[in-house]
């Protein structure tokens, strides 16, 4: 057995990178981890094909490789996805990298160390999955920051609204729009916490600060910024569920 492994079994995993000198890095570095277990490695189409059969928990994927990249390829795969940890040397792919569901970003060059931060977070992400399998993992969202881009907290985040193609995510005072929608980021957040209060609109409830009735049977909730936002009907009983019963006034 294997003590650093979220199971106790070695963690299978997965190089992809069109460039040889890249992938010599990382299975270097894998070597050195004594809970992970090189599976394979390669770029392209055959990586996918390798990925589908292999069937890893991990894999560190090149964000740009000719013929089939990354983020292509992360799609493509059959659920339930390995873990991902992107590679690139191009930091513009970042936002797009954590849309795709990726634990990390490493941006080349990276150090020893920075690679020792990914594969921290990858275990927390296997250790927190066998608790709870199926439960969703993301703790840090991406989001664009003038030319560069900023991570944020999860538990920051206020609320989120509907945009169009993009959501708006309100935190900690400001706003940031992300391309996707309200349902893709509901998967990926915490369910205990994150709340749809109706069709366009996600709410943190740990910033709800008040619950009234409104009319037609739908529900107003008051956030401790002072947002105000309905709650439908329909939904009033999934809330009820997380947070107990609602006294009507």
């Amino acid at each position: 057995m294997r003590p650093d492994s979220p199971t106790g079994a070695p963690i299978r995993t997965l190089v992809v990178d069109d460039e040889p000198v890249a992938r010599e890095t990382l299975t270097g570095l894998i070597a050195r981890e004594p809970d992970l277990e090189l599976v394979g490695e390669g770029a392209g189409r055959a990586a996918s094909r390798l990925a589908r059969r292999l069937k890893p928990e991990l894999v560190f994927l090149d964000v740009r490789m000719p013929g089939l990249d990354g983020l292509a390829l992360l799609a493509g795969l059959p659920e339930p996805r390995p873990l991902a940890v992107m590679v690139t040397a191009f930091e513009e792919h970042a936002i797009a990298a954590f849309d795709a569901g990726a634990v990390d970003y490493l941006l080349k060059p990276f150090s020893d160390e920075r690679f020792a931060h990914s594969v921290g977070r990858a275990r927390a992400i296997l250790r927190a999955r066998q608790s709870a399998p199926g439960a969703p993992v993301r703790r840090r969202l991406a989001v664009p920051d003038g030319p560069g881009t900023r991570l944020i907290e999860c538990g920051e985040i206020d609320w989120i609204e509907a945009a169009g193609s993009w959501v708006r995510v309100h935190a900690s005072g400001r706003h940031h729009l992300v391309r996707g929608s309200v349902a893709s980021l509901q998967r990926v957040l915490d369910p205990e916490r994150f709340f749809r209060v109706h069709r366009s609109a996600l709410v943190n409830l740990d910033r709800v600060k008040s619950l009234a009735p409104w009319s037609h049977g739908d529900w107003l909730l008051e956030l401790h910024d002072g947002t105000e936002l309905r709650l439908s009907r329909t939904r009033r009983r999934g809330l009820e569920r997380l947070v107990g019963r609602l006294h009507t006034a």
